[in-house]
């Protein structure tokens, strides 16, 4: 009887959150002008774009260079790998679910979780 509640409530939640999406998506397209964007999109040159994507991408290596750094000052043992996964939990936009992701990611690796909040909160850049 269980598996069918579980499997009840999957589907309920699965087709509530695509009837949302599509929703939103109807919503989004009804202001959408295809022609403005492509030719926005052909101001940018392909130069102009990979540095912004180089930018990006360092940008977010010495973030997670950061966090392990910090990690490591606290006794945490992290690798870059580690340090991307945590930074990449969410968006950075300081939200507390996210926050707590990270602390529960960090938390879940070594065994401590104080320590984890202070890490995963100050490796967010403002």
């Amino acid at each position: 009887m269980d598996i069918r509640i579980a499997t009840l409530r999957n589907f309920i939640r699965v087709t509530l959150s695509s009837a949302l999406l599509t929703g939103a998506i109807l919503l989004a397209a009804q202001s959408f002008d295809l022609h403005q964007f492509q030719e926005g999109l052909g101001s940018f040159g392909a130069g102009h774009l990979s540095v912004v994507i180089g930018a990006i991408m360092v940008s977010s290596l010495f973030a997670s260079l950061r966090v392990r750094s910090i990690a490591a000052g606290l006794g945490y043992q992290m690798s870059v790998r580690d340090s991307i996964a945590v930074l990449s939990l969410g968006p950075r936009d300081h939200q507390l679910i996210n926050e707590r992701g990270r602390s529960d990611c960090l938390a879940s690796q070594s065994g401590r979780s104080a320590g984890a909040v202070f890490v995963s909160g100050c490796g967010q850049s403002s």
